[in-house]
């Protein structure tokens, strides 16, 4: 009897052995998990914060350009404009689009007078303005960056980079 008594409490004692490892590794990953999330909802805010303050610069310069009190400040020409939103510091610039042409629509006439702006010759600029409206008018697909003008026939490297 002495001798079954031994292997029942060395098999117990195995057996809880056993149990103390799982839940060790329980506990750990249970710790794991709980890091995990933290981070994840640390980001989260952030990230919300981030979005908010963005947006809450958007609306300030919005209703900058709106009052005529504070136009000056909030000139649509590229100026950086520095913003205090509780903690976060915020950098707004705005630029206006009326300057901008859009080559997929705009008449000929503007795109040929816009290329001799640049220092293109006028037979140059007539040319390759007439290329793109050919290629608008060909059931091409339109351009989807002005990167794709350099493809034009007529455009030079030079012309391009002005």
């Amino acid at each position: 009897m002495n001798v079954t008594g031994r292997s029942q409490r060395g098999v117990a004692l195995l057996v809880v052995l056993w149990v103390l490892a799982l839940l060790s590794l329980l506990l750990g990953g249970l710790a794991g998990w709980v890091q995990l999330e933290s981070r994840q909802s640390l980001w989260l805010r952030q990230n919300t914060q981030a979005l908010m303050a963005a947006e809450a610069g958007m609306n300030m310069a919005v209703q900058g350009l709106l009052d005529p009190a504070q136009r000056k400040r909030w000139i649509a020409d590229g100026r950086v404009v520095s913003l205090r939103m509780d903690d976060t510091q915020l950098l707004v610039s705005i630029r206006s689009e009326r300057g901008k042409l859009d080559l997929n629509s705009a008449p000929v006439a503007d795109i040929s007078r816009l290329l001799l702006a640049c220092g293109a010759a006028k037979n140059q600029a007539s040319g390759i303005a007439q290329v793109l409206e050919s290629q608008r008018n060909g059931g091409q697909s339109p351009l989807r960056v002005v990167e794709e003008v350099r493809q034009l026939a007529g455009m030079s490297q030079a012309l391009y980079a002005r």
